[in-house]
């Protein structure tokens, strides 16, 4: 079953569990990594959009409510 001297104290080796660690393998990490930075740059971006575009129109709406409220109270 496997290798046996590079079990310790019956663990399962490096060798047991990936015999071959071959350039599919590398590649393919390689590719999950540029992917996870991809989505990772894109949901900052996208939060970021969202984010100015949810708080812009509750900016106007306070600048129009502190512009109403000043013009309405006057203090003379």
């Amino acid at each position: 079953m496997g290798n046996e001297e590079g079990k310790i104290n019956g663990n399962i080796s490096h060798s047991d569990i990936n015999p071959s660690g071959t350039c599919a393998d590398m590649i393919s990490i390689a590719s999950l990594r540029r992917l996870r930075k991809n989505i990772v740059l894109s949901y900052a971006a996208t939060s970021v959009a969202l984010s100015l575009f949810m708080v812009e129109k509750p900016l106007k709406r306070y600048r129009d409510f502190t512009d109403i409220v000043s013009n309405q109270i006057s203090p003379f």
